[in-house]
């Protein structure tokens, strides 16, 4: 069950963000992968929410 979670949740990530990350060295990519995931986060909440 866990890992039908998280393989939804990486289907829903893919869909949104792509599954590429568009910096090229490894620092930006930390913080667009940050981003990415705060951004994630709230739209969980808000659906959470609606819900």
């Amino acid at each position: 069950m866990k890992r039908l979670l998280v393989e939804t949740a990486m289907f829903h990530t893919k869909q949104i963000f792509s599954d590429k990350l568009k910096a090229c060295n490894f620092e930006k990519q930390v913080v667009e992968t940050r981003i990415k995931v705060t951004i994630l986060n709230r739209f969980i909440v808000m659906n959470n929410y609606f819900y």
